[in-house]
């Protein structure tokens, strides 16, 4: 299972973007979770965190 942080779109233009978690398969690349949106990216990862997402091991992609 992977994990990945995304943006989202909004209809609007003059609102900022929202991020959202996604749970992955490995094998088929399915959506198993997928959390709501939210305004920042830190209050994103801390509720990925509530919700079993481990840093460890997470480096730069070269």
């Amino acid at each position: 299972m992977g994990w990945e942080f995304a943006a989202v779109w909004v209809d609007d233009p003059a609102r900022c973007w929202k991020w959202t978690w996604r749970r992955v398969a490995d094998d088929s690349g399915a959506v198993l979770e997928q959390s709501q949106a939210f305004v920042q990216l830190e209050d994103c990862v801390e509720d990925a965190r509530r919700n079993g997402f481990e840093e460890s091991g997470c480096g730069p992609i070269d």
